[in-house]
């Protein structure tokens, strides 16, 4: 994920991490927080779900299977 986690890292070793998870899921793309504030919402929002994990993580689950 994009975050400020990876504040303390240079911009070239930040864009490297992310090419290196990019390649790894299978969405092909690094997740960033807007994508997780976004679930968040649309779990938040609904009257209709309930008790459900939802897994935001770009297909990392389905990669490690």
């Amino acid at each position: 994920m994009k975050t400020d986690l990876w504040a303390g890292m240079g911009e070239d070793a930040q864009a490297a991490l992310y090419a290196s998870e990019a390649a790894r899921l299978p969405v092909g793309h690094s997740g960033d927080v807007e994508q997780i504030a976004q679930s968040y919402l649309y779990l938040t929002g609904q009257t209709y779900v309930t008790g459900q994990v939802l897994h935001v993580d770009g297909g990392a689950l389905l990669d490690a299977a």
